[in-house]
């Protein structure tokens, strides 16, 4: 059951009730510190997932603090500093000796805040059977100068899972008070760059409609939000990595079937989950329309 709510006019009240942080793997810290952001911005409760292996002290005493303190003092203390800085009642800590991609996928979440990992095998599974969205942190922002750098940057190619993508990034973009860029990758042997509205003759007027298309009706729910559109040109990872760079947010839709061709669920969403320098939002399509985040 969800626990975000709305105002009359569609805009989401809250982006998410709970987060769930996923430690202990590869970049697990860097997750932590992105999930610690998002909870104290948006009022959320935290859990702090820490998986381990089944023939471990946190096995055989999940309960007990101490016990935590001798197995990993620096999560014990981290959870400690949460605790101080969101409230007791609002950061809880849970171990479990199950895979990670079932304990994270299975906890009641509205979002859910992972390392980017290092095989990337975990990272995969729990993209692939997430039913909220998944934050993958790889790097926290960085890239001063970049285009689009201090911006929420979403992946608009028409698609379902595209349209939830959008909706998950206006929601954000207008809670934490950032622009957002709006841009579509058109494949082509060119790898120009055009963006709009300093557009030239190169740009794809269907690209443009089509952006047009999209992000009018979130435009209009979210008025506060400054928005710019991009038509990229190039293969799609590359495209995104590069728009990508500096921004606070790179938002994706997951198990698409657009136009710009992700046969795969493993595709896009994983290549820039691994990839990417700024963290990556990936908004699985079965996030209906109407459904809060």
């Amino acid at each position: 059951m969800t626990v975000s709510s709305m105002y009359a006019d569609g805009r989401v009240r809250s982006m998410a009730r709970t987060i769930v942080a996923g430690v202990g793997g590869a970049r697990g810290w860097a997750a932590l510190t992105w999930a610690a952001e998002e909870a104290d911005a948006t009022d959320s409760r935290l859990v702090v997932l820490r998986a381990h292996a089944p023939d471990t002290l946190l096995a055989r005493f999940p309960d007990r603090p101490s016990v935590l303190e001798l197995a990993d003092p620096s999560l014990a203390h981290a959870v400690g500093a949460l605790r101080t800085r969101l409230g007791g009642q609002r950061v809880a800590l849970r171990t479990s000796a199950a895979a990670p991609e079932s304990v994270l996928t299975e906890s009641p979440a509205d979002l859910i805040v992972i390392g980017a990992g290092g095989a990337g095998t975990t990272v995969r599974r729990i993209l692939r059977h997430a039913r909220c969205p998944v934050v993958v942190v790889r790097g926290l922002p960085g890239g001063r100068g970049a285009a689009f750098a201090g911006h929420v940057v979403v992946a608009v190619d028409g698609s379902t899972s595209g349209r939830a993508a959008l909706r998950f990034a206006f929601a954000w973009a207008d809670q934490h008070h950032v622009p957002l860029a709006a841009v579509h990758v058109c494949p082509d042997e060119t790898h120009e760059h055009v963006t709009h509205p300093r557009s030239r003759a190169a740009l794809d007027a269907q690209a443009l409609q089509l952006l047009r298309h999209q992000v009018e009706p979130y435009t209009i729910t979210y008025p506060a939000v400054r928005v710019r559109r991009a038509v990229l040109r190039g293969p799609v990872p590359e495209a995104l990595m590069q728009a990508g760079i500096g921004a606070y947010l790179l938002v994706v839709g997951g198990r698409r079937h657009g136009p710009t061709g992700w046969p795969r669920h493993d595709g896009v969403p994983l290549v820039m989950a691994r990839t990417a320098d700024c963290p990556v939002a990936v908004v699985p399509r079965t996030q209906r329309e109407g459904d809060p985040l």
